[in-house]
């Protein structure tokens, strides 16, 4: 029997359009493609544009579960070169399993994406971590004409001058995505393009899964599911 998976967005219309077939997929593994699938392929699907050409190049800040189904995205969509950071050397070396070039953490990160891309600069940025610095470190990277992608909330600010920011450069925010988006990345996880990483946990581990993510010790998203 085909699954169905359920979504309630802000918008008018029948509950029935909220309805979206799953097949024969695991709900608890695609139940976060509603969040962590759906915010990054919004962003992602803005920056195409940029990536449309030989030799693009796109840095993704933030490996956690939405900076990680990022990556299979712009795997599955682009023929740029990924580049991609985190604090944890743990999440970069996933994401370089999935096909980023893992950036070292460190004070020379611009230098070293600059050098690699031959003085020019990524022609897009994703920041799914939204603090002052990774604001600043997009900023420093981006090139000419590029587009810097705000998905992270952690109310980072930044200073903008004319002579200091790379010609015709956009930044720009983003916030969870459309229903239509959610078909697409549905379709996404049953090609087989993408896989969330989930850690499961009982109705009586809710409190263990909740302590992990203040603690900062999750490294996939938590699914609380009921007892057995």
């Amino acid at each position: 029997m085909s699954r169905y998976f359920a979504i309630l967005m802000k918008t008018p219309g029948s509950p029935a359009c909220h309805l979206i077939p799953l097949g024969h997929a695991d709900p608890v593994v695609a139940a976060p493609l509603a969040d962590a699938g759906l915010t990054p392929y919004h962003a992602i699907k803005l920056i195409l544009p940029h990536l449309a050409r030989g030799g693009a190049s796109v840095l993704v800040i933030g490996l956690g579960g939405l900076g990680q189904i990022g990556v299979q995205i712009l795997r599955a969509l682009t023929g740029a070169t990924i580049y991609a950071t985190d604090m944890k050397p743990e999440a970069v070396a996933l994401a370089q399993t999935r096909g980023a070039i893992g950036i070292p953490e460190g004070a020379d990160q611009a230098e070293f994406i600059r050098n690699a891309t031959d003085g020019r600069g990524v022609d897009a940025v994703v920041d799914f971590v939204g603090a002052s610095p990774t604001i600043t470190l997009a900023k420093s990277v981006i090139a000419q004409g590029g587009r810097i992608q705000i998905v992270g909330i952690a109310g980072g600010t930044v200073e903008w001058s004319f002579f200091a920011t790379p010609y015709e450069s956009v930044m720009t925010n983003t916030y969870w995505g459309s229903i239509a988006d959610l078909h697409e990345v549905v379709a996404m996880y049953r090609a087989g393009q993408i896989t969330p990483d989930v850690q499961t946990y009982t109705m009586d581990e809710a409190l263990t899964a909740y302590e992990l993510l203040r603690d900062g010790k999750l490294s996939a998203r938590a699914m609380v599911t009921p007892n057995a």
